[in-house]
């Protein structure tokens, strides 16, 4: 008996600190579709705990309905995202700072989630976001309030493409 097992039997193809270092954005999508399931079970995944509602968009319908509403020339890995993954916030609760570091903290969970699935993200924080346009386009009920797009697609023939990252910032020396 073979005391190494082949890679595809591995539980972890990687730790969690390479997971998470390694969940970066891509610039561009594979023309292939998404694994079935793979998606939902990144989404139920990142949902866990406190979160805001996280919407799945898949359908070519409301994903010509959400590009319309999120400025493209500002999100362009969208126009050729599969699908669309977008937090939702209760209206009522106001989008204040603990809401919005909800939002981010989903977010990550989210990327790490859609990395371990093999599924390629981008997320834009600055792009502006019509936010009742984006509703109408997911058709939410009255009260939710649409705060981020996460374009998700298979990622590139190859792998995933980072966008490059700024530098990080300088450690500060103990003293």
């Amino acid at each position: 008996r073979a005391l190494v097992r082949p890679t595809a039997d591995d539980l972890f193809r990687e730790s969690a600190l390479v997971a998470v270092a390694a969940a970066r954005p891509t610039d561009r999508f594979a023309a292939t579709g998404i694994a079935a399931g793979s998606l939902d079970e990144a989404v139920r995944a990142a949902s866990r705990g406190v979160a805001p509602l996280l919407a799945v968009v898949t359908s070519s319908a409301a994903l010509r309905r959400l590009r319309a509403a999120a400025h493209l020339s500002q999100r362009p890995a969208l126009a050729t995202a599969t699908a669309a993954v977008v937090p939702c916030l209760r209206a009522a609760d106001g989008v204040d700072e603990a809401a919005s570091l909800r939002v981010g903290a989903a977010i990550g969970r989210l990327t790490v989630a859609l990395r371990a699935q093999g599924i390629g993200w981008t997320w834009e924080p600055e792009a502006p976001l019509d936010a009742e346009l984006a509703r109408a386009a997911l058709d939410l009920a009255e009260g939710w309030l649409p705060v981020a797009i996460v374009a998700v697609g298979p990622p590139p023939e190859g792998g995933a493409v980072p966008r490059p990252r700024p530098p990080a910032a300088p450690s500060v020396p103990d003293r």
